[in-house]
């Protein structure tokens, strides 16, 4: 319905899409959601709510995102300044136009930001500017031409006609007459312009009446009034008609075309104070909103100054949790050190026992040696001699083999010291939640989160307890950051320890599990700074009375 431009009232709809999407959509579909919800009150012709509205998608956008939907962000600008043109607030519609033009340009989508500064042609034509709109006319103009969008190019020199007539630059104001006729795509074969654009009639007419051509300045002034049947249209024909009487001093026609001028006026100010008394009743509205939206403005910096200092009052609690992040990752440091020491040995010691087996193996060798030089002595008294050097060579073998023997039991102790201290290590942190399943009271809480019901004060309380008890390190590293987190923040690091999965968490906490998962990692961020994923942060959590308990035996 919005691409298509289709009347939308159905704010019911509108408002529910905006609360789902709050609660579940992303940022650019956030800010979607509620840019439907201003494009509907817009049409309901509520205007307060629609800038409401619209404010609020902007809020939505994350600006800072590579993802960020520039296009539709142009858009919510680009309505919100269409309101505020209804409106009559005319400075909040420029800014919201230049806001368009900027995300217009950053989404790459340059036919978007050259119509949104072409509604500050008719902006500058209501303030009265005739600099201002002469400028961007002819600046918009030569945009849409560098794009190739000549009809757009042509339609937006409509307007300057009038003042550049009114400057006595009539050259210029027929070039422009002459590309706005021929280019804009809004005339037939026989040169009528559609309907709805009657009123350029009129400022045709002033351009001839001031060339003093009268025949084509009473053409097109009459023209005006046989095809431009609302009051303005009425009005301007009758007017011209009435100017161009008295300048060609014919009081009669002057008169009556005058009167009927008068009568035309008071029907369009009648009509436009019906249209005041809308817009001063909306503006009322609008200024009531903008005050609730200036006192929420106030509530925010105040929550803002309590939050600096809260940060003041923390910052030793802050510095100490650093300090422990330091030495938490000091240790995982030196367990990594001791780790690769570990492989050392343990290549060593391989290194070693195949070096014994070698020289076992000569042992053998030389002794097979000797009892064959042994059986040939009897026969052979000449190998006395070389008999003696190879029961040296095996006397030298066997001292090395001992040698290597020691250095193999020195290494297979120190290795075995590692192992101990790994298995100490593996047993401390396996099987928690197993050894949990069969107590009691944790089966009482599974069976309460389970069922989407929250944790009781007895609960609590049974928690507590057996924290203490059985997690002493975990229980005191809590009390020390106790005041660093919020109490929800506090109870869902009680429920991680206790291996609660976050839709547990959240029963028990009556919180969203989204929600669960976004603290999850601001308290890791607090305890420890150090940004983390979900799982991470859960891992971190069940890792503190470990830590300190490393930290308690280094």
């Amino acid at each position: 319905m919005n691409r298509a431009d289709s009347l939308m009232t159905n704010d019911s709809l509108a408002l529910d899409l905006a609360e789902w999407f709050d609660d579940h959509g992303t940022p650019n579909e956030q800010m979607r959601a509620y840019y439907i919800l201003g494009r509907t009150y817009a049409d309901l012709g509520e205007a307060p709510q629609a800038i409401e509205a619209y404010n609020d998608a902007i809020e939505r956008a994350d600006t800072t995102s590579q993802n960020c939907d520039y296009y539709t962000l142009c858009r919510v600008y680009t309505q919100m300044a269409n309101v505020y043109y209804y409106q009559d607030l005319y400075q909040d519609q420029l800014s919201s136009i230049d806001r368009a033009v900027h995300y217009g340009y950053l989404a790459k989508d340059t036919l978007a930001a050259l119509l949104a500064q072409t509604q500050k042609i008719s902006t500058y034509d209501q303030l009265l500017m005739p600099d201002s709109l002469l400028t961007i006319s002819m600046k918009v103009s030569k945009e849409f031409k560098e794009h190739g969008y000549n009809s757009l190019a042509a339609a937006v020199l409509a307007i300057p006609v009038k003042y550049l007539s009114d400057r006595n630059e009539f050259a210029k104001a027929a070039v422009y007459m002459t590309t706005y006729e021929q280019e804009s795509e809004y005339f037939d074969a026989n040169n009528n312009i559609e309907s709805g654009r009657e009123v350029y009639y009129y400022d045709k007419g002033c351009f001839f009446l001031k060339v003093c051509q009268y025949d084509s300045a009473e053409y097109y002034f009459r023209k005006e009034l046989a095809t431009g049947k609302d009051f303005n249209n009425q009005n301007a024909g009758s007017r011209g008609l009435s100017l161009l009487f008295q300048q060609i001093n014919k009081p009669d026609s002057a008169a009556k075309y005058a009167l009927y001028s008068y009568d035309m006026n008071d029907s369009v100010y009648a009509h436009k104070a019906t249209e005041a008394v809308s817009k001063t009743k909306a503006l009322y509205d609008y200024t009531r909103y903008e005050h609730e939206a200036q006192q929420s403005k106030i509530q925010a910096v105040l929550a803002q100054l309590r939050f600096v200092v809260t940060g003041v009052v923390t910052v030793f609690i802050l510095t100490i949790t650093i300090i422990l992040a330091y030495k938490y990752r000091s240790v995982q440091k030196k367990r990594k050190e001791e780790k690769l020491h570990y492989q050392r040995l343990l290549e060593s010691y391989r290194r070693t026992e195949r070096e014994l087996l070698e020289l076992r193996a000569h042992q053998e060798q030389f002794s097979r040696m000797t009892i064959n030089w042994q059986e040939a002595l009897t026969h052979q008294q000449h190998t006395a001699q070389e008999l003696d050097r190879l029961r040296q060579s095996e006397q030298m073998l066997t001292e090395l083999i001992s040698q290597k023997e020691l250095e193999l039991e020195k290494l297979d102790a120190e290795l075995s010291q590692y192992r101990r201290k790994d298995e100490l290590m593996i047993v401390a942190s396996t099987d928690e939640e197993s050894l949990l399943r069969v107590l009691p009271f944790y089966q009482s809480l599974l069976r309460t989160t389970d069922q989407g019901q929250s944790l009781t004060d007895s609960d609590w309380k049974s928690i507590h307890r057996f924290i203490k008890k059985q997690l002493p390190q975990f229980h005191q590293f809590m009390a020390d950051n106790r005041k660093v987190l919020t109490d929800y923040e506090y109870k869902m690091c009680l429920l991680v320890r206790l291996y609660l999965k976050p839709k547990n968490i959240a029963n028990a906490l009556e919180l969203d599990a989204s929600y669960v998962t976004r603290v999850r990692r601001s308290l890791v961020k607090k305890l420890f700074n150090v940004d983390a994923s979900s799982k991470e942060a859960d891992m971190l959590i069940r890792q503190i009375d470990q830590i300190k308990a490393a930290d308690t035996s280094d």
